[in-house]
């Protein structure tokens, strides 16, 4: 700062902002170029495309250009029973992954907290499920699963715990528990490195003064753990949620929503009415249908993260 300007700022005048030429943004603005490009093309244009095919009659078998039908789709998917069983088997597939990988991951991080021998090779066990082709573990689940030739089924008989085997991916509700426990086994080690990770960056003194005034393991996790941990677990729920309510390798592989439409959720209820069927724009009605409920999650889960750090 020159003398002039601290002899104006002293005498309480405020030096008028210099704004900066066009000339000096353009190497800023060319760099980020390429950036939004890539989410135009990957993100915004699919995204806006998706949300124009829902209006329209848009369909693979016609050869016509697309109608606009306006709001049409979503007003007849109210009445239909297969879209709403999906929407129940969403929530209810969901919301069970997401708690318990969200339960395993906390206790995974919390076990691997302290430093013992082998804490590497245990972290790099765990993670396999998740860095693991997953073409290659669904089909293992798939053979897992068999009724007839399956592993699981073959040792639960021949323990003497059940005359014969379930049939895990042919009745509705072992199908539902089958593909929420493949997506769990698939997904927790992943949340629980990103908690381990939060919890290394929580003070040790924390836990330290806490055990010399009489806390125990309890009270430290609740009083000291939970709450410095409450903006990863935000952001990890909005991730969980979002990626876990899309999911459609799993469901498709291992039941493609069968039994009697027990396992369909909206990835493959759209897949099926898209794909199968032709109905472009049924199938984009189907996956947006659900879009305000996580516009709103996602800016309330993204205040609470803001106001934590804030405070």
């Amino acid at each position: 700062m020159t003398d002039v300007a601290l002899d104006r700022r002293n005498a309480g005048v405020v030096p008028p902002v210099v704004r900066p030429q066009l000339g000096q943004l353009l190497p800023g603005y060319l760099m980020m170029a390429p950036g939004f490009l890539l989410i135009f093309g990957l993100i915004a244009y699919p995204f806006g495309m998706s949300i124009y095919l829902s209006l329209t009659d848009a369909n693979i078998a016609t050869l016509h250009e697309p109608s606009f039908v306006g709001l049409r789709h979503y007003i007849q998917l109210l009445s239909d029973e297969v879209f709403l069983r999906a929407a129940l088997n969403s929530l209810v597939f969901t919301m069970s992954a997401v708690i318990l990988k969200l339960l395993l991951g906390l206790g995974m991080a919390h076990l691997l907290f302290d430093h013992f021998a082998g804490r590497r090779v245990v972290i790099s066990l765990l993670l396999f499920a998740w860095v693991a082709p997953i073409a290659l573990t669904l089909l293992s689940w798939l053979w897992l699963l068999d009724s007839m030739y399956g592993p699981l089924n073959w040792l639960l008989v021949r323990s003497g715990l059940m005359s014969y085997g379930p049939s895990w991916l042919g009745d509705p509700t072992l199908a539902m528990v089958s593909i929420v426990i493949v997506n769990v086994w698939r997904g927790f080690a992943f949340f629980g490195l990103m908690i381990l990770a939060g919890m290394l960056g929580i003070p040790r003194t924390l836990y330290e003064a806490a055990a010399l005034d009489g806390a125990g393991p309890w009270q430290r996790f609740r009083l000291i753990t939970l709450p410095m941990l409450r903006v990863v677990l935000a952001i990890l729920f909005l991730y969980a949620t979002i990626f876990t309510f899309n999911e459609f390798a799993i469901v498709h592989v291992l039941t493609r929503g069968g039994p009697q439409n027990a396992t369909h959720v909206f990835s493959t209820l759209a897949f099926q009415r898209g794909i199968m069927s032709g109905s472009i724009g049924e199938a984009s009605a189907i996956t947006l249908y659900f879009l305000p409920i996580f516009l709103l999650l996602s800016v309330f889960l993204l205040r609470l993260s803001s106001r934590e750090k804030q405070l």
